[in-house]
């Protein structure tokens, strides 16, 4: 864990995740500060920067503490504090979930379009997509939520496996539309909490 550094975040950020993939490519570790999950964290990034616009990286150097926004610039930081002279990837680790992501939806809305048995092998490469990107944020930021995206994504390349060869049929949208109720609900939770133990009282 690299002392005086503190990362404001959240894990369903695309452009937190490409500073998450940074750091994962140099293998550094710094405090993630969730601001979804700690309302203190949003509460002190707000007096800092006078916006909950994520990510932000807090550091605290001779004494001096300075707040950095953007992917771009927190990225070309690491890099060059700890990438031994390496520049910051244009198309790579610090990009990919972004690519990932986009190739996901790309591949959705080709399936959506072509309909029928045409649409299944499209479908099927995008739940691969989305397990992988979903387990890969569970396995960084500790977050169940992205586990249990990762698994409807897995349960949904599984069942259209299953379909493609003519073996067996899973309705596992009853589970993504579960876990999008579940989702909701926890988020709306989440807010009146923070706002909560923010004001004293719920508005």
């Amino acid at each position: 864990m690299q002392p005086g550094l503190s990362l404001y975040a959240f894990s369903t950020c695309p452009y937190c995740q490409r500073v998450f993939s940074a750091l994962d490519a140099l293998d550094v570790e710094v405090e993630i500060k969730d601001i979804h999950r700690d309302p203190d964290s949003r509460r002190a990034l707000l007096q800092a920067t006078g916006s909950g616009t994520v990510p932000v990286l807090r550091i605290e150097e001779q004494g001096e503490v300075r707040w950095l926004p953007e992917s771009r610039d927190i990225i070309a930081y690491l890099y060059q504090r700890f990438g031994k002279g390496e520049a910051p990837p244009t198309l790579g680790l610090a990009n990919l979930d972004g690519y990932l992501r986009m190739g996901m939806w790309g591949l959705l809305l080709a399936g959506a379009v072509l309909g029928g048995t045409q649409r299944d092998p499209f479908w099927l490469a995008a739940c691969v997509l989305g397990a992988g990107r979903a387990f890969s944020a569970a396995k960084r930021t500790g977050n169940v939520w992205q586990l249990g995206i990762g698994g409807v994504f897995g349960l949904g390349a599984v069942s259209i496996g299953l379909t493609m060869a003519g073996v067996a049929s899973i309705p596992w949208w009853y589970a993504a539309y579960a876990l999008i109720a579940v989702l909701l609900v926890l988020a709306v939770w989440q807010r009146v909490r923070a706002r909560t133990r923010r004001d004293g009282s719920p508005r």
